[in-house]
């Protein structure tokens, strides 16, 4: 649903089979303006994630989202406290709002030249 609603929203999506699949295409050079990613996946936790594309990219953006609530053991250890988080379940207009105010900056660049994880 998600990557579907960001690219109907104008953004251009690199869609990630997981945690991993993210890595490598940051390995190989691809590089997003902002890290879509949940808190809580098979392998490896979002925030491992974002830490990691982190070291090879420091200016990327990171969006977490969860089904989980912020305050719960599974969210606060998995995720980074500072960056913005989306609950789920959540809408296309919740999702703009929060892709926007985690990506955009005054004088930044408009949504339709963001790339996204």
């Amino acid at each position: 649903m998600s990557v579907e609603a960001l690219r109907n929203l104008g953004y251009t999506v690199i869609a990630a089979h997981g945690p991993e699949h993210a890595l490598g295409l940051v390995e190989s050079g691809v590089a997003p303006h902002l890290l879509f990613t949940d808190v809580v996946m098979p392998g490896m936790s979002g925030r491992v994630l974002a830490e990691r594309v982190k070291e090879r990219q420091p200016a990327i953006k990171v969006l977490f989202t969860t089904g989980y609530s912020r305050g719960t053991a599974l969210v606060d250890d998995a995720g980074d406290r500072r960056a913005p988080l989306l609950c789920k379940p959540f809408t296309v207009e919740q999702l703009a709002v929060k892709i926007r105010s985690a990506s955009i900056r005054r004088h930044e660049r408009t949504p339709s030249h963001i790339k996204l994880f």
